[in-house]
């Protein structure tokens, strides 16, 4: 990922990470909805894992152009930018536990 140069690119880019999750949620929903066979949820769910590693990153050049004498519309900015990768992260981790307690439950019900 190249250095953003400016807070205008920061945002864009933040945006752009934002969109690609919110697209690999919807297909990890549909194969949690669907669940034929657990070997593409690791790829969805490492996508996923590296997308949010990315939006992570960008929060924390955001924060630190915002440290350095941003001003308020760009701490607010950053506010909303670190609640959706909040949001995010928290569906996430419910749709992780909700594809582990199946998974237990089909290895259970085969024993």
């Amino acid at each position: 990922m190249d250095p953003p140069s400016s807070w205008d690119s920061l945002r864009k880019q933040a945006r752009k990470v934002e969109a690609m999750l919110d697209e690999q949620m919807h297909l990890y929903r549909k194969q949690v909805a669907t669940k034929v066979d657990g070997s593409k949820d690791n790829d969805l769910e490492s996508g996923i894992d590296q997308l949010l590693k990315q939006l992570q990153q960008v929060n924390s050049q955001m924060q630190a152009w915002v440290s350095s004498g941003g001003s308020e519309i760009f701490s607010h900015t950053l506010t909303r930018h670190q609640e959706i990768l909040q949001d995010i992260s928290q569906v996430i981790f419910l749709l992780a536990v909700h594809v582990f307690v199946h998974r237990e439950l089909h290895c259970n019900k085969n024993l």
